[in-house]
């Protein structure tokens, strides 16, 4: 490892963040989005996270934010259930797997009561108007239910494929710090797992829609990949049904190395550079 990178703990992180808010960097930190974002698009970056400018989520991104929720609640409990039972995860087995595993329903349930009606009452609906408007709209219902009836055969395939791999999750949605140089770096990362039959833990970022993406030029994976110290990272991508076709899913890994994590610190060196202008 090069020294301009290094993992951090959330107290040292947040020391350095306090000497750069809203001075080099206008929340003291970057993130893989932010850092992706400024990459694609200066405005963009600039609108969203200097001028705080909100977009209403689309339709496709409020049925990525259910099946999101859905699998965090999955995998949140099944490492509570292993331990609570003093298990780490490489003791769960093929022999003991389902006694942790929890039911789906359980993610349905506690998804419906904590974002889905918040969640549909933010859609862009593009028939045009105000929310107001919208609600008002009989096609709105149809829309609704349609948006949860594909996050939830999304779902329920994503919950075959956990099973038929054995996978055992290590974390969910959990926060990881690093610092490239003098810029510290916050991910959430989707989840840690552990696959027994290669005993190789992996970095995934769960995906929802029909855009492919390739993990061997994703940024947002090499720092998930470097703040976890994990360096097997890709793609679970969950492709939503389409006419006559049911979901699809595709999980897509690569190996980080020396040469991936030098560029992305160059990288990550020139955007808060470019981001410090913009202060």
């Amino acid at each position: 490892m090069i020294k301009l990178f290094k993992i951090v703990t959330y107290e040292k992180f947040q020391k350095e963040v306090e000497k750069l808010l809203g001075k080099s960097l206008p929340k003291g930190y970057l993130s893989p989005s932010a850092i992706g974002r400024m990459l694609n698009c200066g405005e963009s970056y600039r609108r969203s996270y200097i001028e705080g400018v909100w977009t209403p989520p689309s339709e496709n991104m409020v049925r990525g934010t259910l099946v999101h929720r859905m699998v965090e609640c999955i995998l949140k409990q099944f490492i509570k259930n292993y331990e609570e039972n003093g298990l780490t995860y490489m003791e769960v087995d093929a022999l003991n797997y389902e006694e942790y595993l929890p039911s789906k329903d359980i993610a349905f349930t506690e998804t419906m009561n904590s974002i889905y009606h918040k969640e549909m009452q933010s859609i862009d609906y593009s028939c045009g108007g105000t929310v107001e408007d919208v609600i008002e709209d009989h096609a709105k219902k149809a829309r609704e239910e349609k948006l949860l009836q594909e996050a939830t055969q999304i779902l329920d395939l994503w919950y075959k494929d956990l099973v038929d791999h054995l996978y055992v999750p290590i974390s969910s949605e959990q926060t990881y710090y690093g610092m490239f140089d003098w810029v510290p770096v916050m991910g959430v990362v989707d989840m840690v797992v552990w696959c027994p039959s290669s005993n190789t833990r992996m970095v995934l970022d769960l995906k929802v829609g029909i855009k492919k993406r390739n993990p061997l030029t994703s940024v947002q994976l090499c720092i998930n990949g470097l703040i976890t110290g994990i360096h097997e990272v890709g793609f679970w991508h969950m492709t939503p049904a389409k006419i006559r076709v049911g979901p699809k899913s595709n999980i897509s890994t690569t190996k980080l190395h020396e040469a991936d994590v030098k560029h992305m610190s160059s990288v990550i060196l020139q955007v808060a550079e470019a981001v410090r202008k913009e202060c």
